[in-house]
Order: C-alpha cells, then structure tokens, then sequence
C-alpha cells in the first residue's frame, strides 16, 4: 500500500511540475494572417 501511495504522490508532483513549466513558457505572439498561413502550413487538409 506505501509503495501506491508512493507512486500516486510521484506523479502528482510530476504533473504540478509540467503545470508550471507550461505556465512559465513564453507566449507567441502571431498575427492574424501569419497564424492562418502557419494553420494552412501544418494542416493539409484546409482548404480555401
């Protein structure tokens, strides 16, 4: 049962970890016409 409790409370901490370092990583910032052209580059199957 310790080694459950162990491992939950591992993964628990991982995943808060991951929480903030997504939290701290630099916003991008995009226009509206470079974040179509980046959509339309990275997914074929849009079409206009």
């Amino acid at each position: 049962m310790i080694n459950l409790t162990h491992k939950a409370a591992v993964i628990t901490a991982g995943l808060i970890f991951l929480q903030h370092t997504f939290a701290l990583a630099a916003p991008v910032e995009l226009s509206l016409q470079d974040s179509i052209a980046y959509a339309l580059k990275n997914n074929p199957r849009i079409k206009i």
